[in-house]
Formats: C-alpha cells, structure tokens, sequence
C-alpha cells in the first residue's frame, strides 16, 4: 500500500495530475474567478482548407517566416519603385529612401503608442474596466 501512495507522490511532482484533482483546480478556479487558458484563448493553428492542405492565408500572416517574406517583398517593391522614380540618380534615391525610412519609423512609433496606449498612460494600473 505505502508504494501505491510513493507512486503517486512521485507522479505528481513529475507534474502528472489524476483525474480527480484536475477537476478539483478547474472548480478552485472557476471559484476564484482566475480565467481558463485553454487551446481556444491561444493563437489557432494555420487552418486546413476542403482539400486536406493548409490554408495559404493562414500560413502566410500567421507564420514568423510568412511574415518575414512578406516583409522582405515589401522592401524590395519599394526600393524598386524608388529606382524607377529617381532615374538612376543616386542623390534623388537615397533622398527619397530616407524620407521613406522616417515616414515609416514616425508611423511604426505612433501603432506601439497607440496599442500600448493604456500601459504608457495610465501606468498600467487596472481603473475597475
């Protein structure tokens, strides 16, 4: 009998759980009011399509390396376009590339202000919302 209870000490500071004392931190949560974390609060995988492969959308905005590629597209359609603007003047590029890295910086500065605005100017405490 004493190496049934050992066992099962054992298992739970290997941080296996029975059943029964699952549900009883489910119901000590939900008594506390503490929120579920479960797979439905987490980013969702990439969704499969119909057809059995995954969705193209899904892989390409919700994947580091989609995003990436996205973005290294996105420099080069603009760097191209200022080539094709500036003529092969060297000067007018590097002027119209700089304004564009300032535009970009002041608007990427603006979106973090902007999502972050309750932490940065309200000092992050909780007003009871």
């Amino acid at each position: 009998m004493a190496k049934k209870e050992n066992s099962k000490a054992s298992g739970s500071r290997k941080g296996i759980a029975s059943s029964s004392s699952a549900r009883e931190t489910t119901a000590r949560r939900r008594a506390a009011g503490i929120r579920e974390t479960g797979p439905s609060a987490r980013q969702s995988a990439p969704m499969l399509d119909p057809r059995g492969g995954a969705d193209l959308y899904a892989l390409i905005f919700h994947t580091f390396f989609g995003r990436l590629i996205l973005l290294g597209l996105g420099v080069l359609v603009v760097i191209i376009i200022d080539l094709l603007l500036s003529a092969n003047n060297f000067d007018r590029f590097t002027l119209i590339l700089g304004i564009e890295l300032i535009v970009a910086a002041l608007v990427g500065w603006f979106v973090y202000l902007w999502r972050n605005r309750d932490v940065i100017f309200d000092g992050g405490e909780d007003h009871g919302e």
